[in-house]
C-alpha cells in the first residue's frame, strides 16, 4: 500500500519562501570570510564586494545551480557499501548538528566542544540503529579557525506569511550585522508552536524510574555516552584511510 505524501507547505507558500530568498541572496547577499571562495565565486561571474567580504547570488545564478541538482542520489557508507538513496520519498534520520558545547561524560560539566568530541558522537551514532547518517555533529572549539564554524538550525513545523519569512528584517540587518536574538520578531516566535523541545524520555510508571535510581536526562545520557565509548570503534581499511587524508589535506 502506498500512503498519500504528506505535504506541509502548499505550492504558494514555497514560491513565497523561495522568492523571498531569491530576493535576499540577490540584493542583500552573504557574508563570506574565506578568501580563495570569495575569488572562485568571482571568477563563476558573481558581484563580489571585496572589501566588505559580500557575495550577491543572481536569480539566473540561482536557478541554474538548482537545476543541476539531481532528482535522487546514492550514499554509500565509508567502507565504500550502499547505505540509502535520498529523493525516493522515504524519510531519513540525520543526527543533530553543529553543537558548539558538550556535556563532558565523566564530568558531567558543559565545556567547549573538541575534535575528539566529533569522532565519539560518530562512535555512538554507529550504535544507533535509526540514525540514518551523520554530519558534523559538533563545531569543535580547539580548531586553528573558530569562524570556520556554522549554526544550523530545523524546524518540524513551518508557518508561511510575510511575517515568519521576514524577509525585510533580513535585509535590514545584513549580512554579520546585528543580532537577530533580541529582535521583536525573534522574541515574538521563540514560544510559538514552531519550536519542538527534544528529550530524552522514561517510557514508564514512575515508580518504576525511582526504582531505577530517578536518574534525570543528563545521567541517563552520560551513562550512554560511557557504555558506546567503551567499545573499540571498527577499523577504517587503509585504502579508504589515505584517501581521506588526501581530501583533509587538498583544503
Amino acid at each position: 500500500m502506498e500512503l498519500a505524501l504528506f505535504k506541509v507547505l502548499s505550492d504558494e507558500e514555497i514560491r513565497q519562501i523561495h522568492e523571498a530568498t531569491v530576493d535576499i541572496l540577490a540584493n542583500c547577499g552573504v557574508k563570506i570570510l574565506y578568501r580563495p571562495m570569495l575569488d572562485f565565486l568571482q571568477e563563476k561571474g558573481l558581484r563580489v564586494d571585496a572589501e566588505q567580504g559580500i557575495v550577491r547570488f543572481s536569480r539566473s545564478c540561482l536557478e541554474d545551480a538548482l537545476a543541476s541538482v539531481p532528482p535522487q542520489f546514492e550514499v554509500f557508507d565509508r567502507e565504500g557499501r550502499f547505505a540509502f538513496l535520498l529523493g525516493d520519498r522515504k524519510p531519513k534520520i540525520a543526527a543533530g548538528h553543529n553543537a558548539v558545547f558538550w556535556v563532558d561524560s565523566d564530568t558531567g560539566q558543559t565545556r567547549p566542544s573538541t575534535v575528539a568530541d566529533v569522532e565519539l558522537f560518530a562512535r555512538i551514532c554507529q550504535e544507533l540503529e535509526c540514525i540514518d547518517a551523520i554530519g558534523i555533529p559538533v563545531m569543535p572549539q580547539d580548531v586553528p579557525d573558530p569562524k570556520a564554524t556554522l549554526l544550523y538550525g530545523v524546524r518540524a513545523v513551518i508557518e508561511v506569511t510575510k511575517g515568519t519569512i521576514a524577509a525585510d528584517l533580513i535585509k535590514q540587518i545584513g549580512p554579520r550585522g546585528e543580532t537577530y536574538l533580541t529582535v521583536e520578531h525573534t522574541l515574538s516566535r521563540l514560544r510559538s508552536g514552531e519550536y519542538v523541545r527534544p528529550r530524552l524520555a522514561v517510557r514508564g510508571p514512575r515508580a518504576a524510574w525511582e526504582a531505577q535510581g530517578a536518574k534525570d536526562t543528563y545521567q541517563r545520557a552520560r551513562e550512554m555516552v560511557k557504555q558506546y565509548a567503551r567499545r573499540p570503534a571498527p577499523p577504517l581499511p587503509e585504502g579508504i584511510r589515505a584517501k581521506l587524508a588526501e581530501i583533509v589535506a587538498s583544503f
